[in-house]
C-alpha cells in the first residue's frame, strides 16, 4: 500500500489518509504534510489487523484483485499473463491457473451472480 501511495498523484494521499490507521507509519509520515484533510468521525482504527492469508502462486506482479459476491473466493490477475482463483478463507488456489492470455492481465471481476 505504501509504494502505491508514494508513486501516485497527490489526490491518492488525500483520499487514503482518513482511513489509514492513526498509529501507522503512513499516517505519521504524510499527515503532517497535508492539511485540511477529511477525517472519520466513527470507526477510525488505531491499527490494521494482521495479515491473515498470503496468496502464493503468481510469478510476477499482481495487477488486479476482486472478491466474489459471496466473499468466498478471490480472483487475481497478474503480469505473468494468468488469472488465479483462491479460497478467500484458506488462501488455497482453486483449480489450475487460467492461462493463455497473450499479455498482462490488467483487470479481473466476478459477475454479480458469482
Amino acid at each position: 500500500f505504501g509504494k502505491v501511495l508514494v508513486d501516485s498523484t497527490p489526490h491518492l494521499y488525500i483520499s487514503a489518509l482518513p482511513v489509514i490507521p492513526k498509529k501507522s507509519g503512513l499516517q505519521k509520515a504524510y499527515c503532517t504534510h497535508l492539511t485540511r484533510v477529511a477525517s472519520l468521525c466513527y470507526g477510525h482504527k488505531s491499527w490494521w489487523p494482521q495479515l491473515q492469508v498470503v496468496l502464493q502462486g503468481h510469478t510476477d506482479s499482481v495487477t488486479s484483485v476482486a472478491f466474489s459476491p459471496d466473499d468466498k473466493r478471490t480472483v487475481s490477475g497478474s503480469d505473468d499473463n494468468s488469472i488465479r482463483i483462491w479460497n478467500a478463507e484458506t488462501g488455497r488456489q482453486e483449480g489450475d491457473p487460467l492461462e493463455g492470455h497473450t499479455d498482462y492481465v490488467r483487470s479481473v471481476a466476478f459477475s454479480p451472480d458469482g
